[in-house]
């Protein structure tokens, strides 16, 4: 259901009941158990107190209004995937869930998250309901998503970044753009071999070349 169709106060996929919590940790231990062998059941009682951290957690924050709750890493996560899997989600979603959703995401940025990282810096490259587009934000969350992952995509993202100068007053970076088009170009991305044939093509930060572009 679209938010504006729920009860106010209601957040999607964030456990604020108790009855929210058990839920979520049994679907979770489900998730974990489910078509594996014996042989890795082991292993994954290893998350057992992150569970009971959980229902610490829930135990000592219920009374606290949502955005001042502490919740698990794991709930964070779980929360944003939405976020950053579907954009029809942002657009519907509540004041509160995008206010809970900025807060996971910074809070996680700051641990190195990935998901979070990739949330964020999308959002404010142009900008949506979750961010207002920031440009700085949006080129220093890919160079961390690109030394994190080794990704050629978010090297692709820098590397529009730069071409159009979105972080110096649309002063091109060519030599930046160049090095980033290149990376993506070589894993086989369209749209870096296309920017790179054009840099070639009109010799920015590299030696005029149409022959190459051929």
């Amino acid at each position: 259901a679209a938010a504006d169709d729920l009860p106010d106060g209601y957040v999607r996929y964030l456990p604020i009941t108790e009855e929210d919590v058990f839920l979520d940790i049994w679907d979770a231990l489900n998730d974990l158990w489910y078509d594996e062998d014996d042989d890795s059941f082991a292993a994954d009682i290893k998350q057992i107190p992150g569970f009971l951290k959980e229902i610490e957690l829930f135990w000592a924050n219920q009374d606290k209004p949502l955005l001042e709750r502490e919740f698990s890493e794991r709930q964070k996560q779980w929360f944003i995937s939405d976020f950053d899997e579907d954009d029809e989600w942002i657009g519907e979603a509540s004041d509160l869930e995008l206010q809970l959703c900025r807060k996971f995401t910074e809070e996680l940025c700051d641990k190195g998250d990935v998901m979070a990282l990739r949330l964020k810096g999308y959002a404010c490259y142009g900008g949506n309901r979750l961010y207002d587009c920031d440009w700085k934000a949006s080129r220093d969350c890919m160079i961390r998503l690109y030394d994190l992952t080794d990704d050629a995509r978010y090297a692709n993202t820098l590397g529009y970044i730069y071409y159009y100068g979105r972080c110096t007053d649309g002063v091109p970076e060519y030599e930046k753009a160049f090095q980033m088009f290149s990376i993506a170009a070589s894993n086989w991305y369209y749209e870096g071999m296309y920017k790179l044939a054009d840099m070639y093509l009109h010799g920015y930060a590299c030696k005029k070349s149409p022959r190459t572009v051929k």
